[in-house]
């Protein structure tokens, strides 16, 4: 079953704002493939960024998200609150 997750026309508005080259079709995800997803934390010269990394059932990268920076430029703070207050799936924990 073809399960993909429709963003809102608000969002698209505010995606292509972002990036007018964005088509609508480019938001769409296969979530019945995505078997984990990560916050991640990765140094920089000007601090670290955060990323939000998707992977299949074998490991592999899906997709990697960011947000908008340039660089010499901190991290938007909007996006770090974002990638880390996401909700949490409790993971199992040995006995």
């Amino acid at each position: 079953m073809d399960q993909r997750v429709k963003p809102s026309p608000d969002e698209i508005r505010r995606a292509r704002e972002d990036n007018p080259k964005l088509r609508e079709r480019d938001l769409a995800a296969r979530t019945d493939h995505i078997q984990e997803v990560w916050a991640v934390r990765k140094p920089t010269k000007d601090g670290h960024v955060t990323s939000l990394e998707t992977y299949d059932a074998k490991g592999g990268m899906i997709v990697q998200f960011f947000g908008k920076r340039h660089e010499g430029e901190d991290e938007r703070e909007d996006w770090r609150f974002l990638a880390e207050n996401l909700p949490r799936i409790p993971s199992p924990t040995a006995a």
